[in-house]
C-alpha cells in the first residue's frame, strides 16, 4: 500500500522566526517502516530545497533565523522503500528575521513618554489582545 503523510506544521498562515519544529504524521496500512524526506520552498513551490532526508521520526528542528520571506512551503515525502507519497503545506507561511517592527515601535513610544530603560521581555498576541511583559531598569 501507498504510505499516507500529512504536514501538520507549519501548514500555512504562520509567522515564524528563530527555531521551529517541522511536524507531520505518517502511516502505512501494511505496517511497513517509513522514512521521510523534508523539503522547503522559499517561493510558493516554484523551487524546492532539501532540508533533511532519511528521517524515521515525524518531526525535524529547523533553524530559520537567517531566512526571510512570505512564500515558504514545506513538503514531506514518505516512502516504505517501494511506494511513495507526499504532502505540502496547505498555504504559504512567513519567516521573519531581525527585530519585530511592532516591538520596535512600542519601545520607541515608551522612550518618547519618558519610560526610557524599560526592556520588553516578551510580547504575546491573542485574538483582540496584546500582552507585553516589561522589566524595570536597574538603578
Amino acid at each position: 500500500n501507498v504510505p499516507e503523510v500529512k504536514v501538520i506544521s507549519p501548514n500555512g498562515g504562520e509567522r515564524l522566526s528563530g527555531q521551529v519544529t517541522v511536524r507531520w504524521s505518517g502511516s502505512d496500512a501494511d505496517g511497513d517502516r517509513l522514512s521521510y524526506t523534508v523539503l522547503f520552498s522559499p517561493d510558493n513551490g516554484a523551487n524546492w530545497e532539501p532540508l533533511a532526508g532519511d528521517l524515521t521520526t515525524t518531526s525535524y528542528p529547523w533553524d530559520i533565523s537567517r531566512l526571510q520571506g512570505t512564500q515558504y512551503l514545506i513538503k514531506v515525502i514518505a516512502t516504505d522503500g517501494i511506494n511513495t507519497s507526499r504532502d505540502t503545506s496547505d498555504a504559504p507561511f512567513q519567516i521573519v528575521s531581525g527585530p519585530n517592527p511592532l516591538t520596535t515601535a512600542i519601545e520607541t513610544l515608551l522612550d518618547q513618554i519618558g519610560a526610557e530603560g524599560w526592556e520588553l521581555v516578551q510580547l504575546n498576541f491573542r485574538p483582540q489582545q496584546m500582552i507585553g511583559f516589561w522589566k524595570q531598569p536597574a538603578d
